[in-house]
């Protein structure tokens, strides 16, 4: 029953935390933003193809005709398998993308609160830590990122060293391995930054493995290998995409992307912003811990348990994870970026500054199971005996609640950045089911941005769930080889470049939005003989293209 309760309360902070999401969710978004419409489309994507073609799920369709497309940006695969059940039950891409988030928020939350719980035996630390790892800086100003906002299955990885370490059974050398696998379908930032984290526990936690150097080994061999096998439907896409397109990121990138110490102190806290935040608003991300937090989790550190394992190991996340988020920026990385590949499969390190948050989300847990703890012994040993002792209990144990409920009250109040803005969403034009009927299409729409408009782009994808055909259009992280003089191309439109273009691709149909270089073409568009108009809603006009 606790748990339950625990879940019920998490769910409330996330609708208090996201307010007015929940009043509208159907309505309230941001897609204002290309990474929300891109998240959106890919939900969408995933939940739909993962239970029907799971071999072709990488081949999604924007960008057409180019393969693993879906691999240009995250994979949103835990994401997307969540949705699945709202997607079959028909509620709209961005009413399913925002219970999404708000299932992250709660899930995320709800799965730390568990975590602390196991390791000090108080709800209230696990309530804490828990809110300090859902309702942080960094995932609140990241609202249309979704794959940040997902680490439900984080603990499993942390339970499974502590209990390789402590039992030495294989079965969480491959427990670890595992979650390890499973966090990183939501995000490759995620797979890079955990599997960081692993290293850091694992090196602050050495006294318990380095005189069991065989035992370790193959330890790592069979975490490895789990990870490694679950990992590989997904990794090879992105692999395959940086050997024959490049598909890395540059020096210049990960540079220009690295933490430095205003991240530190970035918050979009309404008790911080508007006092002292806002001069550090030009950060890469709001990596701020807060002062609740911080505090809590020096009185850990300072305690006995803080000299423990457990403590140790988060403690080394942290430190870690800091030293991550600034890599770039360190003497060295210049050579490492040229010789480990790997270094370039993400572009934001100072997002590592998450990771930091969750552990000093932890040790804000242990420091309240502290003083907790040090509450309760000065209660029962001021308690008198008789009637008075039974009074001093009743009041020892109020002071307990009212405690806890502070405590609580005080991480999240610090975070609160709601009410949050959001633009409304007035939903997918009813047009574009002329397309769904259609048995067979390509579409493009128009005016096609190129790079230098890349996210005009990003509204057509969600338009693209409605109808669910091959789309030569695209926005995410990258774009295929060609994308460029494909946009210069299609400006010609309705011009026989273009065209010829459409012929090439396989363009059965063209979508015309009402923009004033549009309008200005329509003539000419409504004259071509290679274009047939199917129908007309609101200004968009949809087309058929004529080959002969």
């Amino acid at each position: 029953m606790p748990r339950l309760a625990v879940l019920g309360l998490f769910v409330l902070l996330a609708v208090v935390h996201t307010w007015p999401l929940a009043q509208r969710p159907g309505v309230h978004s941001r897609v204002d933003n290309g990474d929300y419409s891109l998240n959106v489309w890919a939900v969408d994507w995933v939940a739909r193809t993962l239970p029907t073609d799971p071999a072709h799920l990488f081949d999604a369709n924007i960008f057409y005709p180019a393969k693993l497309t879906l691999a240009y940006s995250e994979p949103l695969i835990l994401q997307g398998a969540l949705a699945i059940p709202a997607v079959w039950l028909g509620v709209p891409p961005v009413m399913t993308f925002n219970l999404l988030l708000l299932a992250g928020f709660t899930l995320s939350g709800f799965a730390f609160a568990l975590l602390v719980h196991r390791d000090t035996g108080s709800w209230t630390a696990g309530i804490v830590a828990g809110s300090a790892v859902a309702f942080n800086a960094h995932h609140l100003v990241r609202l249309a990122h979704v794959q940040a906002l997902h680490l439900e299955l984080l603990p499993i990885v942390f339970v499974a060293i502590d209990r390789l370490l402590v039992t030495g059974r294989a079965r969480y050398a491959a427990l670890l391995g595992a979650s390890l696998a499973l966090q990183a379908t939501a995000s490759i930032y995620l797979l890079v930054f955990t599997g960081w984290a692993v290293v850091c526990a694992w090196i602050a936690r050495a006294p318990e493995w380095r005189g069991r150097l065989r035992d370790t080994a193959a330890w790592t061999a069979l975490s490895g290998v789990t990870c490694g096998l679950l990992l590989l439907p997904v990794i090879w896409p992105y692999a395959e995409l940086a050997r024959t397109q490049g598909m890395v990121r540059s020096l210049a990138e990960t540079q220009r992307c690295a933490a430095t110490w205003t991240d530190y102190l970035y918050t979009g806290s309404r008790l911080h912003f508007d006092a002292w935040s806002y001069r550090f608003n030009n950060s890469s991300d709001a990596n701020f811990p807060g002062i609740v937090v911080t505090g809590l989790a020096v009185f850990g550190l300072l305690g006995v348990g803080g000299r423990g394992p457990r403590a140790r190991m988060w403690l080394g996340v942290v430190v870690g994870s800091v030293v991550w988020s600034v890599l770039p920026r360190l003497p060295g990385f210049v050579w490492l970026h040229e010789h480990v590949p790997a270094l370039g499969a993400i572009r934001c390190y100072s997002r590592a500054g998450q990771m930091a948050l969750v552990g000093m989300a932890v040790l804000a847990g242990y420091g309240v199971a502290r003083l907790i703890g040090a509450h309760a012994s000065r209660a029962g040993g001021a308690a008198p005996n008789g009637a008075a002792g039974g009074q001093g209990a009743r009041a020892s144990h109020a002071e307990g609640i009212a405690l806890a409920v502070a405590l609580v009250a005080a991480v999240n109040i610090e975070a609160l950045r709601a009410p949050l803005g959001y633009r409304d969403f007035p939903g997918i034009p009813a047009i574009y089911d002329v397309l769904r009927d259609e048995p067979h299409a390509v579409v493009v729409e128009m005016p096609f941005y190129d790079r230098r408009a890349f996210f005009g782009n990003a509204g057509y994808l969600i338009n693209a769930t409605r109808h669910r055909h091959p789309l030569v259009n695209g926005y995410s992280g990258f774009a295929p080889a060609g994308f460029q003089e494909t946009a210069q191309t299609m400006r010609a439109f309705p011009g026989d470049e273009a065209l010829e273009l459409f012929h090439t691709l396989g363009v059965t149909h063209v979508v015309v939005h009402p923009t004033s270089g549009m309008e200005r073409r329509r003539p000419a568009i409504d004259a071509s003989p290679a274009l047939r108009l199917l129908a007309e809603q609101d200004g968009i006009a949809i087309y058929r293209f004529v080959t002969r």
